[in-house]
């Protein structure tokens, strides 16, 4: 290194290579199908089979109510007619500017001229339809009449719609209704008026129409402005008083996310007690072992609605009165980890009954009693299990961030038997003995 020359060895070319796998692209049926459910272009009802059985039902109850709704639109619409035709001729306008500008007796002469005039119009029209409609029956036949009877009914119809915004009876929800709705959208709005959730002269929003769902009827509706959807489920029993049903029938919810916002809400009235069925039985009888690290099924709501219960970093204390499945409910949660080979299990019972004695084949320790003995034994367990927290953040330390981020165990960690930190789970049955045991 004195400035001679070295022989350098011999020179490759090559270029690199990547070893990882290539990416395999999805089939193009696949890509297909999800663009179809993610378009914003393709209906809602066109993007699952269920989407569109519930619109082909909708469809089909549409049009068998079709008819009826026809004529009762055409009554209304009848209605609307005669009583803008009596106003207009009564000079309604005109009636109450002058009563309001206390002017009413200066101006009857005029009100009364201005009467008989539009009297004499509707008499004129009417006797030029009249005979429009003679004439042309004579020259066309009585087509001319039922053309004219269905543009005057559909006109009628229109005019009668329910529909806010619209002359007619007065819509009670803003927005597009459902056949499927069982309920009088007034009864809805008399209803929230009743449970003091909103004004006399304020009303509601539907966002998304009524549909049946998990055995009750679903509709979200948005409140008022400066309205909380909170205030709401706070006065929830308000609510189904003034709707005249069960209290367990009715769920509140807030809508949150993208879709909702602090007045939004969204209602379920069931069809009958939905606690009033046979017990559901769990998914975990059909499984012969369970990831730990996977959330629990743990029940289902009053919709339906599957409840699960992560088991890893979780923390669970059951209460109620006797005999109301306080150790169904924790054996349930159990079963999770009862059924990973992986768990490391503490046991205590101190019922000192039946329930837990099959999990004495595979818990790590086991205890049935509720002896001062029985505390002071599961007092050594939690000695035992603050010595084991403790050892394993200093076990952490010499591992490297790739077997251990950020001083967490991991579900390969919990699994490796070599690094022992399984994931260790304490179940104590009737815990309060254990509490309120007095011995030195």
């Amino acid at each position: 290194m004195n400035g001679e020359m070295v022989p350098a060895g011999p020179v490759f070319e090559g270029e690199l290579v990547d070893d990882q796998p290539d990416v395999t692209q999805p089939p193009h049926a696949d890509r297909v199908a999800g663009w179809w459910r993610r378009s914003r272009f393709v209906p809602a009802a066109l993007k699952s089979q269920q989407a569109l059985e519930y619109a082909a039902k909708e469809g089909l109850v549409w049009l068998a109510r079709s008819p009826l709704r026809f004529v009762r639109a055409t009554f209304r619409g009848l209605v609307v007619a005669v009583r803008g035709w009596r106003r207009w001729v009564r000079v309604h306008d005109y009636r109450e500017a002058a009563e309001q500008s206390e002017k009413l007796a200066d101006k009857f002469a005029e009100i009364r001229g201005l009467t008989l005039f539009r009297w004499k119009i509707t008499g004129a029209v009417a006797a030029v339809s009249f005979v429009s409609l003679a004439i042309l029956d004579l020259v066309y036949g009585h087509r001319v009449l039922w053309i004219a009877g269905v543009v005057g009914s559909a006109a009628l119809a229109i005019l009668g719609r329910q529909k806010d915004g619209n002359p007619g009876r007065k819509a009670a929800l803003a927005g597009p209704r459902s056949l499927a709705w069982t309920m009088d959208p007034q009864i809805l709005v008399d209803a929230f008026r009743d449970a003091k959730l909103i004004g006399k002269d304020e009303s509601l929003r539907l966002v998304e129409r009524a549909k049946h769902q998990g055995g009750g009827w679903a509709v979200t509706v948005d409140l008022p402005a400066t309205r909380k959807a909170a205030d709401v489920v706070k006065h929830r029993e308000d609510l189904a008083s003034a709707l005249a049903v069960d209290e367990i029938q009715l769920s509140v919810e807030r809508v949150r996310g993208n879709g909702g916002h602090a007045g939004r809400v969204a209602m379920w009235v069931a069809d009958e007690d939905p606690y009033a069925k046979p017990p559901i039985r769990t998914p975990l009888l059909a499984v012969e072992r369970w990831d730990a690290w996977r959330p629990v099924p743990f029940g289902t709501d009053a919709r339906g609605r599957r409840i699960t219960l992560p088991l890893v970093w979780t923390s669970l204390l059951i209460g109620a009165l006797p005999r109301q499945g306080k150790t169904m409910a924790e054996r349930l949660a159990a079963a999770g980890l009862i059924l990973d080979p992986f768990v490391r299990l503490y046991v205590a019972d101190f019922k000192n009954g039946k329930d837990w004695k099959a999990a004495e084949q595979v818990a790590h320790r086991f205890m049935a009693g509720d002896d001062a003995e029985h505390v002071l034994a599961f007092l050594d367990w939690l000695v035992e299990l603050v010595a084991d927290v403790q050892n394993r953040y200093r076990r952490m330390q010499d591992l490297d961030d790739v077997t251990c981020p950020e001083s967490k165990v991991t579900p390969d960690m919990s699994r490796d038997q070599s690094l022992g930190m399984p994931i260790t789970a304490l179940i104590v049955d009737e815990v309060h003995i254990a509490l309120e045991d007095r011995t030195p």
